[in-house]
């Protein structure tokens, strides 16, 4: 209990709030540090900190503002973890009754001394140059008769302060900011891994079908354009949005080329790349895209690289499984691409969010503005413009014909539905921006696995029509609730735009499956379904080519539809789960809780915005302050 008053006591703060353990809380709000003397007068060295005696300032204390300064960071809040949350009712319950739950505190007769929790956050002095954090995290006044001072609580004090030093002390100095020479080192040498594998694996392929190259490229404009930009709706974070989304895709396109390549390895043992490869490596990259839509704002690039390399390791497996052990049809990647992506990083949000409630996982700067919901909408229109080539880039023949037609009216029926049941939903019926980026797209997602099927025209307008409905409800209802209740913080609301239409449209593709026939289809049918193709040719089936299969049932195809949407789906969970601790792992540098939501972090901003202020919190403007004060979902216009 030998402090001096600085900013780097701020992490003290932040324990205080997050311990739910009354005995630590009490004895923290008994803590007192030493002001330093600014000349020979012994003055205090500023007046800000004339406090009187009185009780804790209780509004203090529960403010969610307690911000940590990124140059002398603490831990961050997934640091903390489980440590702070331990029960130590049995210990306290002996001393609870010569406690009061309002503690009253006199004044110490050192007129240098003060109670920490009386200083405001704001206006505690930092130190001229950062330290180590060692010596961050422990500074002390070498004054023999401070010692005295509260002695009789020195022993819980040491505990206190041994716990959270031990949480404190980890490989990495720079947990709790996003940006080191270590991080930059690791993304080099993620990128040398991959260049040496394609010394050692890749040529180029022999065959080459250049009129796939027209819908390759509308998916390259997808993944680069209309992701990154649909990202940028958080007022604060358009330069991670954007650019995370750049470093992170054309790394994965790499690392997919990989994966996918060796399952399907020449008699050399080579990877032969056609443009068919890299449409297949875009198509793997959008997966990840698609969960970092889950954790946007809550990690830093490095732990997105590391979530990205792990995720396309095993999309690339579920997809082997699917499509050459299950042999089921998913034309547009609506099981192995969307629910594996959207499901996968809720698993690993789950994972991050799962010690802080709800009040702790929101920020301020988690929100949007009129000019970053603009900018977002633009991700929005090139992702409704080119989803058709999305869905049947890797179709042929009648099959993309189809494809094309069935997306194209899903899209154009979903995004009525979504505008009507947005106006229906939000307070004033008014539209919401929020439903307009997203839902408007679910259209399609909901018509990818029966894309190339015999839906009908009118069949592909109702999947739409559910699809905009079922979004917009995810939306307003759903995403709420299970952030409330389960923990779930989905930053972009993924299970609404990817995940639940996902599972929609792996239910229809099992229906469309279960009633398609050979009349209806005629040799069409075992091109989209191989596994219904006999096991030996038949003479009264004069079908040219045909290749033998399985000999499945229309009912048993179908069924094969179902087990592949359930087993992606608890593929993509246990394997998030596991992602999400390996990537909070100490040695991987992530973003503390206040810290989340800045671009200013990670990137060099312009002179007109706000750099972080002591506090690791950017400046926020007047026009985004307002959009606080307007209700959920309702952007406040400069």
């Amino acid at each position: 209990n030998k402090f001096i008053c600085d900013c780097r006591l701020v992490w003290m703060h932040t324990l205080r709030n997050e311990t739910k353990n009354q005995l630590i809380r009490e004895t923290l709000d008994d803590l007192t540090c030493h002001l330093e003397m600014k000349d020979d007068h012994h003055e205090p060295a500023t007046s800000l900190f004339s406090t009187k005696s009185g009780s804790v300032d209780t509004t203090l204390l529960d403010e969610g503002d307690l911000s940590l300064n990124p140059l002398n960071s603490g831990p961050g809040d997934d640091e903390y973890t489980d440590d702070l949350y331990y029960d130590d009712e049995d210990d306290y319950q002996q001393q609870q009754s010569s406690q009061q739950n309002q503690v009253t505190i006199s004044q110490p007769d050192d007129p240098y001394l003060r109670h920490l929790f009386q200083i405001p956050v704001s206006e505690l002095p930092c130190m001229d140059e950062p330290k180590s954090s060692t010596q961050t995290l422990r500074p002390f006044v070498n004054t023999p008769a401070y010692a005295e001072i509260n002695a009789n609580r020195c022993s819980t004090i040491t505990v206190c302060f041994l716990t959270i030093s031990n949480m404190a002390i980890i490989p990495n100095p720079h947990s709790a900011m996003t940006s080191s020479k270590r991080d930059v080192i690791v993304v080099l040498s993620l990128q040398a891994i991959i260049a040496a594998l394609f010394i050692f694996f890749v040529k180029y392929g022999e065959k080459e079908d250049d009129t796939v190259y027209p819908m390759f490229q509308d998916v390259h404009v997808m993944v680069f354009v209309g992701f990154g930009f649909l990202m940028t709706f958080l007022r604060k974070y358009g330069f991670s949005a954007v650019g995370f989304n750049f470093l992170l895709a054309a790394l994965m396109i790499q690392w997919a080329l990989l994966c996918n390549g060796f399952y399907d390895l020449d008699e050399n043992t080579k990877i032969p790349l056609s443009i068919v490869s890299l449409l297949k490596a875009d198509i793997a990259s959008a997966a990840v895209l698609i969960s970092m839509g889950a954790v946007l704002g809550k990690t830093s690039y490095v732990q997105l690289l590391v979530m990205g390399f792990i995720e396309i390791a095993v999309f690339s497996s579920n997809l082997y499984l699917g499509s050459e052990v299950f042999k089921v049809a998913d034309a547009g990647g609506s099981i192995f691409v969307h629910v594996m992506g959207a499901y996968f990083g809720l698993a690993v949000s789950y994972v991050l969010c799962r010690n802080q409630k709800n009040s702790d996982t929101h920020n301020e700067l988690e929100g949007s503005s009129y000019q970053s919901d603009m900018f977002a909408m633009i991700g929005t229109i090139f992702l409704w413009m080119f989803w058709p080539s999305f869905n049947a880039a890797e179709l042929s023949g009648d099959d993309r014909h189809r494809a094309v037609i069935n997306t194209y009216l899903s899209l154009a029926s979903c995004c009525v539905t979504a505008f009507a049941v947005s106006a229906i939903l939000t307070p004033g019926h008014k539209f919401d921006m929020v439903h307009i980026q997203n839902s408007t797209l679910a259209g399609g997602v909901a018509v990818g696995t029966a894309a190339n099927m015999m839906i009908e025209p009118y069949g592909a307008v109702i999947v739409g029509i559910v699809a905009g409905s079922l979004s917009v409800f995810g939306y307003s209802k759903l995403t709420p609730a299970i952030n409330n209740k389960l923990n779930i913080h989905d930053t972009c609301g993924v299970h609404n735009l990817h995940g639940m239409p996902g599972v929609f449209a792996g239910l229809v593709g099992a229906l469309m499956s279960g009633i398609a026939t050979e009349e209806t289809y005629h040799q069409g049918l075992y091109e989209i379904f191989p596994a219904r193709a006999p096991v030996t040719p038949q003479p009264q089936q004069e079908i040219p080519n045909l290749i033998t299969g399985d000999g499945r049932s229309a009912g048993m195809q179908a069924g094969y539809q179902v087990l592949a949407l359930v087993v992606t789906i608890a593929v993509a969970i246990v394997s998030g789960i596991i992602t999400g601790f390996i990537i909070i792992n100490p040695t991987i540098s992530r973003v503390a809780l206040e810290n989340r939501y800045n671009d200013a972090l990670s990137w060099h901003l312009p002179e007109e915005e706000h750099a972080p202020t002591a506090n690791g919190l950017e400046n926020i403007d007047q026009a985004d302050v307002s959009s606080k004060q307007n209700p959920p979902n309702v952007v406040s216009v400069e």
